[in-house]
């Protein structure tokens, strides 16, 4: 069962990936030549500390810090909940063709029943943008990070 979610998981964070590609490609404006999209080398990296919104389906706001590492191009993360306890584990790879794109699986450490997905958008500034959806409730919400000293 454990390996079943596993690939499940990492089936729907690379399927994120197609969709937003799908997307990116389906809302330009329409030209002769194909669009291609390039990186920008101007992007703040994604690795560090961040004080995180959270909004669920139902407009609960829920506060959190949360931390983003690298290993590679491997990347974790951890979101803590008041007491500075892990709240939710993460681990996640950077979109192969724009470098400010990160899908995400995550879990809840306390009961392996709570997984979901979350894709998160570094903006310019260095702030994070995401969406999320949890598999056994059913919820999606959002998330607005801003990085931490």
């Amino acid at each position: 069962m454990k390996a079943t979610i596993n690939s499940f998981c990492a089936v729907t964070v690379a399927s994120l990936f197609a969709m937003a590609a799908y997307a990116q490609n389906t809302s330009a404006p329409s030209t002769s030549t194909p669009s291609t999209s390039t990186p920008s080398t101007s992007t703040p990296s994604i690795v560090g500390s961040y004080q995180c919104q959270r909004i669920d389906s139902s407009n609960t706001t829920t506060s959190y810090p949360l931390a983003i590492k690298s290993n590679g191009s491997i990347y974790t993360l951890e979101w803590e909940n008041s007491a500075g306890f892990p709240a939710l584990y993460g681990v996640g790879l950077m979109h192969p063709s724009m470098n400010n794109v990160l899908g995400a699986k995550f879990f809840d450490p306390k009961d392996s029943s709570i997984f979901g997905v979350e894709v998160f958008n570094l903006k310019p500034d260095g702030s994070l943008s995401a969406n999320w959806a949890v598999q056994s409730t059913n919820q999606v919400g959002s998330e607005t990070c801003t990085r931490s000293s």
